[in-house]
């Protein structure tokens, strides 16, 4: 931490609507996160460093890992995702994300939580949530060939990895860019 910079203490959110969030900030360098937003809870822990005026977080959740694969097998032709999810609602978010080449295509769950990628032999495939947005988690490579899984939300799914996301400190206030959970222009957070 550079001479003279503090960071202990809380930093609410200002300026979106219907939303509560906020950082505590300790000496001992440990965070602690709180998103409310309509249905939506998020959490964090971890730690972070501040170095001239720059924060940078390392949340305890490691990111990427929000999907287990519960059943996995090369018995059809088309791949085909079967999402488990604690109640439905978190399984009509889903959706999963296959690469070819360096070109994503998204595909999303039916009302029966499965996803269908018609396109043959992606080269990865990813799972991602709408609702619970963090690093997506790959469940498909070009060293696992299968075509069939099923898989679960894990419950870290409410947890955020803050993965490549850096704050800016000035005085009293953070701020933090646009982001994949926070898709907000100037996001300001101001010391209470």
């Amino acid at each position: 931490m550079a001479e003279g910079q503090s960071l202990d203490g809380v930093y609410r959110l200002i300026g979106v609507h219907d939303m509560a969030c906020a950082f505590q900030f300790s000496k001992e360098g440990k965070f602690n996160f709180f998103m409310s937003y309509g249905a939506i809870d998020r959490t964090a822990t971890g730690k972070y460093t501040l170095h001239n005026g720059l924060i940078q977080l390392q949340s305890d959740k490691i990111p990427g890992h929000d999907v287990e694969i519960l059943h996995q097998n090369n018995s059809s032709h088309d791949i085909e995702i079967k999402v488990n999810a604690p109640n439905e609602y978190l399984m009509k978010y889903t959706s999963a994300i296959a690469f070819y080449k360096d070109q994503g295509e998204k595909y999303e769950t039916n009302q029966n939580g499965i996803i269908k990628i018609s396109k043959p032999d992606p080269d990865s495939v990813f799972i991602k949530h709408e609702l619970y947005a963090d690093i997506p988690t790959k469940i498909r490579d070009h060293l696992n060939r299968n075509t069939h899984f099923e898989i679960t939300l894990k419950p870290s799914l409410e947890q955020v990895s803050f993965e490549g996301i850096e704050l800016t400190m000035n005085g009293d206030e953070l701020r933090m860019p646009m982001n994949y959970f926070l898709a907000f222009n100037n996001l300001r957070f101001v010391r209470e």
